[in-house]
């Protein structure tokens, strides 16, 4: 009996010492896992500041003003100088024919500018460019009307388009002694300038000389 009791006592002992060594590497590995992780690098986030990307765009901005000012005052005399025949704004023209009909009219461009819709119509291009202009009829005071002038232009690339018609085409507005005003309406690409041909002449418009009402 006793030595029953013995062996009991003994197994029990081993027991605890068993549990008591296998708590102790349970804490030490957490211990050491703990330890590991805060030991890992920590990974450094470069977020580039907001205001960059503003800058970015501002300078982005500017350089495209630079560049039209360039254009301006660097290249505006190249092609004043390939088309010296050209008019421009505020210049007149005279035009006379005598065959089915006897017409004899001046055409005067007084100004224009560029409008992204027209009469709720968006333009198949970048936008619609409005030609103001008054015709005179020398013969007699009959006002002439927006159908009797047949236009096109052509832009810095070579592209030609013609003067808009039917629900794009805007009246004329008639005054006395066979006087009309009113918009020639053309559906353009952007452009540094414009050619607008009226009768046998140019009229050269550069882009930044548009009408201030824009």
């Amino acid at each position: 009996m006793m030595k029953n009791l013995r062996l009991i006592m003994i197994a029990l002992l081993i027991a605890v010492v068993l549990i008591g060594c296998n708590s102790d590497e349970g804490t030490e590995q957490t211990a050491n896992e703990n330890e590991q992780e805060n030991n890992e690098p920590v990974e450094e986030v470069n977020e580039e500041p907001e205001e960059n990307e503003n800058t970015g765009d501002m300078e982005e901005n500017s350089e495209k003003e630079e560049s039209d000012e360039e254009f301006s005052q660097e290249s505006k005399d190249g092609v004043l100088e390939r088309y010296p025949d050209d008019l421009g704004v505020g210049d007149t023209t005279e035009f006379e024919r005598n065959d089915i009909t006897h017409d004899h009219v001046k055409l005067t461009v007084n100004s224009f500018e560029f409008v992204e819709e027209l009469n709720g119509v968006k333009p198949e291009n970048d936008r619609f460019l409005l030609v103001n202009i008054t015709i005179e009829n020398l013969i007699d005071e009959y006002n002439y009307e927006a159908m009797f002038i047949q236009s096109h232009l052509e832009d810095s690339e070579g592209d030609s388009v013609q003067n808009e018609r039917e629900e794009l085409e805007l009246e004329l507005t008639p005054k006395e002694g066979g006087i009309s005003t009113g918009d020639i309406v053309y559906d353009v690409n952007e452009s540094d300038y414009y050619r607008v041909h009226f009768f046998d002449d140019y009229f050269l418009l550069f882009k930044d000389e548009q009408s201030s009402a824009e």
